[in-house]
């Protein structure tokens, strides 16, 4: 077996990489260059709206957080954005959301739940 041996400070029992692991990085930049994905269009009010192939993680952030217009926003850029506001179409919020779950779903991942009210039982009151 060959190979580079290198010595290695105290630690502190923390995993510390030396030199020799800089070869041994999964590279981001190669694997989102070989993935060939395809932005994800969809059609309302006459025209064909375009989410970005892959989807930034301030938008998930924003999805999680509930700030799901914000998201859209970014998603669809200030162009796009600017020109769905002006159209006096109305998009529900029942199929907006059917998009965004359909492009999540296309990049592999899901809509948290909302959380849903619950009834409210004092101390003493029968379920």
């Amino acid at each position: 077996m060959t190979g580079r041996v290198t010595e290695r400070a105290p630690t502190n029992g923390l995993d510390v990489h030396g030199r020799a692991d800089e070869d041994d990085v999964f590279d981001v930049d190669a694997l989102m260059a070989e993935v060939d994905r395809k932005p994800f269009r969809f059609r309302w009010a006459g025209e064909t709206w375009e989410f970005p192939a892959g989807m930034d993680v301030r938008a998930v952030e924003h999805i999680d957080a509930g700030r799901v217009m914000q998201a859209i926003e970014m998603l669809l850029g200030a162009e796009q954005w600017g020109r769905m506001i002006e159209v006096p179409d109305i998009l529900d919020a029942v199929t907006l959301k059917m998009v965004l779950d359909r492009y999540l779903e296309v990049q592999g991942l899901t809509v948290p739940n909302s959380a849903r009210p619950t009834p409210s039982y004092g101390p003493g009151r029968k379920r």
